[in-house]
């Protein structure tokens, strides 16, 4: 049998069942009505904190407070400090410094401008199949660690697509 209830919130009547009452569920005439009181009432045994990012005033229960090493106010304060405060040998992934000479020259500007040369003098077209635009690769014609003076040559450089870049390497190694 349904009882009549008034919402604590905002005052409307409403009706419920038994297993509802049994659940909690005779409060609130609306979920929107119990998350208003949620957010206003604060947290038991909490304490106020500020946001390691954005310093933004924080509630934290002491439990939360206790087990946690950093505080933040939102998810977008958390990645920019993750951004930020986890790199080099603070991050998960560190080994030791230790990077190819490969890889770290292609983060240098000196090879980003030479790929960059490859494709304009290309036109941003694969010279094995025509493609244009897309995704390219700018290739070196005589390899990368056979030949270091040739490196940054841009008439060692050639537009390739990504497919008929793999079909190339494996020709080679095959």
């Amino acid at each position: 049998m349904k009882r009549d209830f008034s919402c604590l919130v905002c005052g409307n009547q409403f009706t419920r069942k038994p297993s509802e009452i049994r659940n909690g569920f005779a409060k609130y005439c609306s979920r929107d009505c119990f998350h208003s009181v949620k957010k206003i009432r604060p947290l038991r045994n909490s304490v106020p904190m500020k946001c390691e990012k954005c310093d933004a005033s924080i509630m934290r229960s002491l439990f939360r407070r206790k087990h946690s090493k950093h505080h933040f106010c939102s998810a977008a304060c958390l990645f920019a400090w993750r951004s930020k405060s986890l790199r080099g040998q603070r991050s998960c992934n560190w080994k030791g410094g230790v990077s190819t000479e490969r890889i770290a020259a292609m983060s240098r500007s000196e090879y980003r401008e030479w790929r960059t040369e490859v494709f304009e003098r290309d036109q941003f077209e694969c010279k094995r199949c025509g493609q244009v635009g897309g995704k390219l690769h700018a290739h070196h014609v005589k390899e990368w660690a056979k030949f270091p003076a040739l490196r940054f040559d841009v008439a060692n450089g050639e537009t390739l697509c990504v497919s008929c870049h793999r079909n190339h390497h494996r020709a080679v190694v095959a």
